[in-house]
């Protein structure tokens, strides 16, 4: 019992630790609303991780990732007067801490990619730190973090007030 407790204490640790690292991530300002790209990746890697498409910790930049990151675009932000979408800027600017980026020799200084191939020129590979993708793995722990992400950066952001509400 005391082993399971133990785990449960770790686990606990690690989402308190990338709880604290999510929601303080910097990101742009438009309108007074905190720009959703970060946040909207964030959580289709998470769905990507549940779907067993992201298997390991280290991923590449692929047609599916950026399909899904447009589906959870639409289900979350829909049609927004302030940001388009855009999933090269959050897959460049995201910190370090909490996605890492490896670059191929001789593009550490490379630009904002704008395809994926240009991705896959400038980074061997994306890295969930091992200790987020283990938590990642936990059913419980990937729900409240998804929800600590949108109560966040989408509900309480108000990204949707120009729509109707009925």
């Amino acid at each position: 019992m005391s082993v399971d407790n133990t785990k449960l204490n770790k686990m606990y640790q690690i989402f308190v630790k990338y709880s604290e690292l999510i929601s303080h991530m910097k990101c742009s300002n438009r309108g007074g609303y905190k720009a959703p790209h970060k946040a909207i990746y964030l959580l289709t890697i998470i769905d990507l991780v549940e779907e067993g498409v992201i298997c390991n910790n280290r991923f590449n930049i692929s047609t599916i990732l950026i399909s899904k990151f447009a589906e959870v675009w639409r289900k979350h932000i829909g049609d927004s007067p302030y940001f388009n979408i855009n999933i090269w800027n959050p897959i460049y600017y995201i910190e370090q801490n909490i996605l890492r980026k490896e670059y191929n020799h001789g593009c550490e200084n490379a630009r904002c990619p704008g395809s994926i191939g240009r991705c896959n020129e400038v980074f061997a590979y994306i890295e969930i730190p091992s200790d987020l993708f283990l938590l990642l793995q936990e059913d419980e722990f990937r729900s409240v973090l998804r929800m600590m992400i949108i109560d966040v950066y989408i509900t309480n952001n108000r990204i949707r007030s120009s729509l109707p509400i009925f």
